[in-house]
């Protein structure tokens, strides 16, 4: 596609989706630099504490499916390949700010003894940005890494 015909598409627009993409094409590289330096657990308390800072106004805000694909097209414009833990640790934040509330799922397989591991955000039971049946094609916890508390519990010393 032109850059002519991407700046007409992305101007047509409403402004409330042009923001959200903005805000996701500065948060993704952000996400990005936070989970090479720091704890997973560290980056999640720090989407965490910016989805609750400040949230917008109700409805100010894309829904959620229109949010997910603003989300993803702004991972096809970052500076380097935004991963899919990179991908929905943004999109969670965005519906968390937005007030929606959403998890954050891992999973894993072996194919061929490799292991892998793949991660995508549920809103009521439905995967937002990869298919439907992710859940079968990947070995899920019981428990959502967004469940877990951000930080992990501290040893108490017995007396």
């Amino acid at each position: 596609m032109s850059l002519l015909r991407k700046l007409r598409s992305f101007r047509s627009l409403p402004v409330n989706e042009q923001r959200c993409y903005f805000a996701a094409l500065l948060l993704l590289p952000l996400v990005d630099v936070a989970l090479r330096l720091f704890t997973w657990q560290r980056c999640y308390a720090w989407a965490e504490r910016w989805a609750r800072r400040n949230p917008p106004a109700p409805g100010s805000l894309p829904s959620p499916p229109r949010m997910t694909w603003l989300v993803e097209r702004a991972a096809r414009h970052c500076p380097w390949p935004a991963t899919c833990l990179r991908r929905s640790l943004t999109l969670w934040a965005f519906l968390l700010r937005s007030g929606v509330t959403s998890e954050l799922r891992l999973g894993f397989r072996n194919p061929d003894g490799k292991f892998e591991a793949h991660a995508w955000v549920e809103w009521n039971g439905v995967p937002l940005n990869d298919a439907p049946d992710v859940r079968s094609r990947y070995a899920v916890p019981a428990q959502a890494l967004t469940s877990l508390p951000a930080r992990p519990p501290t040893p108490q010393k017995l007396g």
